[in-house]
């Protein structure tokens, strides 16, 4: 199930917090705690004296550490739910 709140915050969505199933105690936490390091990230902002080269490569950067964290979380929801 998708979260359709428009409120939701970048790591609630990614990780879809509001689903039902996530409602379980320790997925929860998994899930609730990666989307605060989500958040955390999804808040950085460039350096101003960033080039555009710079600005892609922070931008780059961001994305795979969002990634990384929400792969992270799927395993140790797979591992709580083994």
């Amino acid at each position: 199930m998708q979260d359709t709140n428009p409120n939701s915050s970048v790591g609630e969505y990614k990780l879809r917090t509001n689903s039902t199933v996530t409602n379980s105690g320790v997925i929860k936490a998994i899930k609730d705690k990666t989307a605060e390091l989500i958040n955390l990230i999804s808040r950085l902002n460039p350096h101003e004296s960033f080039v555009e080269r710079d600005i892609k490569e922070f931008n780059r950067l961001k994305a795979l550490a969002m990634t990384e964290y929400e792969s992270a979380a799927m395993w140790a929801v797979k591992a709580a739910t083994v």
